[in-house]
């Protein structure tokens, strides 16, 4: 058994960090076969990089820009401003992906 793990990636502070979200139920020394659920990642502040590693799959969820409500999509410098920031996760993901 394995308990999946979930790490949320920020760069807002100008560094690139990815801190472990735990599980509400865990217990230590249990496994935990199902411990997050859509809500942990749709209520989290957007937009939003998330890496679930599922011991023999990782998967990396990308939020969205929170729009108006008289525009369909973000454009600009908002969006621009996200691109090297969703970039970032890639290179562990690619790393850990390698062992």
């Amino acid at each position: 058994m394995y308990t999946p793990r979930l790490f949320r990636f920020d760069a807002t502070s100008g560094k690139f960090l990815a801190e472990e979200v735990l599980c509400r139920y865990r217990v230590p020394d249990r496994d935990t076969q199902f411990p997050f659920i859509q809500d942990d990642l749709y209520s989290a502040n957007q937009p939003a990089l998330f890496l679930l590693d599922a011991k023999y799959q990782l998967w990396l969820w990308q939020g969205w820009f929170e729009t108006s409500d008289d525009a369909e999509k973000v454009t600009g410098s908002a969006g621009k401003a996200s691109q090297p920031t969703r970039k970032l996760p890639w290179k562990p993901l690619i790393i850990m992906l390698k062992r």
